[in-house]
């Protein structure tokens, strides 16, 4: 298998010759928003985004020169030479720069880094803006202002844009109603500039956002509106989830519409019960238990789980309580009020064909399974080297094949291999009804690299690339824990930017750890899981229990 990744996304491979019938007729049904996507694979052995790797230095070397550049940049390096450093091939060197110039250089030192702004180099464009977006120095304004509309780099505009609202707001909403107009292809710039709005932009921001929540072409805009809406009007949030889920947006390929969805039940989740007073709860009571018959997956859950976040009762995950309890008291409920549902068995069936992964529920539809492939994966279970028993990988994708042969076939799954780059066999999940053999076949084939510096654990770009794929709401990341390569290592900036990637697509993250995990890598782990909805599990422990 070849594993030296490619940084650019590679086109599709198509078969040769022409479409039968029944191609034909899965193509009208994608057309008309009623069939599965045809599964494309990805040229062998590809990555299907940016891999961010120091294929030249090993771990060592790495982190000799990550001291190497925190000395520099405490001992008086020039900008020059920082912002080279910013833009350094390893993970380890930029994150020591970033956190040396964060913490030991002048706010007239960290202003001589803006030309980095307009920086041809991503890397190095989105470190000084980040660091401008930490540290509000009011002569950056302009700098940051005049930075937008010349830099190329969405993930450096995002940052640019949200430290000049902490500058500058009347320029930040001048700016972000600019880029509503102008860009239309960078989603998450849109979300930012749509949060601008909501934070900043006064009677024209909160018209804008209720424009983006109606609208009909660009729906990623109503998702990104909600989630703005939320962090600075809760009340209206509530009503305009509700809107939202009572009249779906048209969504041929059902990727945003589901996004949609998840938020907007868990902003009902979110809601103070008591603001929200009997009549909206009740109306909102009304609509989840409405829709949670017909649910699956994800949003099941998160129906039943805005079902107790509203009326204060502890979760239960069968429906036919629920709703008997709701048949005999909705004349009369009061928010916090109200014995419970008792537990029944009327979703018994529902509970014993849920598959299992290492003990893990797969209670999503919309699912990536996220494999370690670095070296550690070579020891067998108790831990040794080139011990007895099965490798730690043989088990891995042992469970890994079983769960795919289980699996329904409307099921959207992808598996994503990573070491030091990260594979896949799809740019994007499947119907697993088109899918199955090709993922399985896929899982089959999966090796740790043996080439030099090719076994490291690049989790960052592997997870990145999961969350922001399409028709994914829950991912099953099965790893040690530590990244080892990748656009970031620190654990903090890890999170940071995880965290900011995944504030707009609510992607839940279960981690499978494998091996014995302690000290800061298992708080990271747990950290990662949980600030996203998701738990930790052991790998060879027992299986878990509500």
């Amino acid at each position: 298998m070849k594993t030296e990744p490619r940084t650019a996304r590679p086109r599709s491979r198509r078969d040769p010759g022409k479409p039968g019938l029944r191609v034909l007729l899965a193509l009208l049904l994608i057309w008309a928003g009623t069939g599965p996507l045809l599964a494309r694979p990805l040229p062998d052995g590809s990555t299907p985004g940016p891999a961010f790797v120091d294929w030249k230095r090993g771990v060592q070397k790495q982190s000799d020169a990550a001291r190497d550049a925190r000395r520099a940049v405490e001992g008086g390096a020039t900008a020059d030479e920082v912002l080279e450093l910013l833009g350094d091939p390893s993970g380890y060197v930029r994150d020591a720069t970033f956190a040396a110039v964060a913490r030991a250089w002048s706010d007239e030192q960290l202003l001589s880094l803006a030309p980095g702004l307009v920086s041809p180099t991503s890397l190095v464009a989105e470190n000084v803006a980040e660091l401008l977006g930490i540290r509000p120095l009011p002569a950056a304004a302009p700098l940051l202002e005049r930075a937008l509309g010349a830099s190329g780099h969405e993930g450096a505009r995002r940052w640019m844009l949200s430290a000049l609202a902490a500058l500058d707001p009347p320029s930040a909403v001048t700016r972000a109603t600019q880029l509503l107009k102008r860009e239309k292809r960078a989603l998450l710039l849109r979300g930012e500039a749509l949060l601008t709005l909501a934070r900043h932009g006064g009677e024209d921001g909160r018209s804008a956002i209720e424009t983006a929540l109606s609208e009909r072409k660009q729906l990623p805009d109503r998702l990104f509106a909600l989630i703005a809406l939320r962090e600075v009007d809760p009340p209206r949030a509530f009503e305009a989830a509700m809107e939202q889920l009572t009249h779906p947006p048209r969504d041929r390929t059902g990727t945003w519409s589901a996004r949609i969805e998840l938020a907007a039940l868990s902003t009902l989740a979110a809601a103070d019960p008591t603001q929200v007073g009997r009549e909206r709860g009740v109306a909102a009571i009304d609509l989840l238990l409405a829709g949670a018959e017909e649910a699956t997956g994800r949003p099941r859950r998160a129906r039943l789980e805005a079902l107790s976040a509203l009326t204060g009762h502890p979760l239960t995950l069968e429906l036919l309580p629920w709703q008997s309890w709701w048949a005999a008291r909705r004349e009369t409920w009061e928010p916090g009020k109200g014995a419970p549902p008792e537990p029944g068995d009327g979703d018994a069936k529902r509970r014993t064909e849920v598959v299992t992964f290492h003990g893990v529920p797969v209670d999503s539809r919309r699912v990536v399974f996220l494999q370690d492939l670095s070296g550690g994966m070579a020891r067998n279970l108790a831990g040794e080297t080139g011990g007895e028993g099965p490798t730690r990988l043989d088990r891995a994708k042992d469970e890994l094949g079983q769960v795919l042969g289980r699996l329904d076939d409307e099921t959207w799954v992808n598996v994503i291999t990573f070491a030091s780059g990260y594979f896949a066999p799809f740019g994007e999940p499947q119907h697993l009804q088109r899918a199955r053999r090709a993922l399985v076949k896929f899982c089959r084939e999966q090796r740790i690299p043996t080439q030099p510096g090719h076994a490291r654990g690049n989790v960052y770009d592997a997870l990145a690339f999961a969350v922001a794929s399409p028709h994914v709401d829950t991912v099953y990341l099965v790893s040690e824990g530590a990244p080892t390569e990748g656009k970031y290592h620190d654990y903090d900036r890890f999170l940071v930017h995880f965290l900011r990637l995944n504030f707009w697509y609510g992607v839940r993250v279960h981690v499978l750890l494998v091996g014995e995990t302690g000290g800061s890598n298992r708080a990271f782990v747990e950290r990662l899981a949980r600030s996203t909805g998701g738990d930790v599990h052991p790998v060879d422990g027992p299986p878990p229990t509500d």
